[in-house]
């Protein structure tokens, strides 16, 4: 996957967390979490594909908690 996919695919998993957390703008708190995330990175892009896999896995996590 690409950093471009991944970045993709976090925005689309928070988006949908913040929405299933009733957040009245889920896409642009998706954008404002995503643009942190890549903030916090910015000085490790040797590790950014697996620091990103873990984000993704944490808000994979974080949506199965909503939902249950």
């Amino acid at each position: 996957m690409t950093t471009a996919q991944q970045l993709k695919t976090l925005f689309d998993i928070k988006a949908a967390n913040y929405r299933a957390s009733g957040d009245s703008h889920p896409e642009a708190a998706a954008q404002f979490a995503v643009e942190g995330i890549m903030a916090m990175y910015r000085s490790q892009p040797e590790h950014l594909e697996q620091l990103l896999n873990e984000e993704i896995e944490d808000a994979m996590k974080a949506g199965r908690k909503l939902a249950a």
